[in-house]
Formats: C-alpha cells, structure tokens, sequence
C-alpha cells in the first residue's frame, strides 16, 4: 500500500508525466500517419512513447543518483524513488493507452 501512495498519491510530478504522455502520443501519431511512414502507427507511437519514459526516468536515476548524489536527499530511499518512476511511468503509458483509444 505505501508502494501505491508514494507512486501515485505522493508523486508531484505525476500530472506532468501524464500530461507528457498524451502530448507526445499525439505528436507520433501525427508523424507516424503521414503518408510513407510506418504500419500500425498507434502501436509505434505507444512504443515510442514508453521507450521516451523509460529513458527519461533512467536518465532522472543517473543524474540524481550518481551525477548530483542527491537522490536520497530527494527521494528519501530507493525504494521512493523506484515507486515514483513506476508511477511517471505507469501515469504516462496510462494517457498514452487513452489517447491511442480516443483518436
């Protein structure tokens, strides 16, 4: 229970990954729709999407954990921060599912 409170409950950020998510599946769709690209867009957006989260959560755990060493100062614990990824993650995948089902 305290894993779903810190990934969605107590997450700040967690409007803005949601937001992130919707706008930038509206963004691939729009490039992946255009004539000569790729089959099944929605599925190409989505993965572009997913692997844009993950890489920036990747990158959020570097440059906090080892560049600036101030991820237990932010986050408390790793087991914070690991419930915080998983819900910008989850937050953005979700508004990607939404959006792909909407357009």
């Amino acid at each position: 229970m305290e894993f779903i409170k810190d990934a969605f409950v107590r997450n700040r950020w967690l409007w803005f990954h949601i937001l992130g998510g919707a706008v930038l599946t509206l963004i691939f769709l729009r490039l992946f729709l255009s004539p000569g690209t790729v089959q099944n867009p929605e599925h190409w957006a989505f993965l572009s999407l997913l692997a844009i989260a993950l890489l920036w959560e990747i990158s959020e755990f570097i440059w906090k954990g080892f560049i600036k060493k101030n991820l237990l100062e932010t986050y408390g614990s790793y087991k914070r921060f690991y419930a915080d990824a998983f819900g910008d993650i989850a937050g953005a995948v979700a508004a990607s599912i939404v959006i792909i089902l909407l357009f």
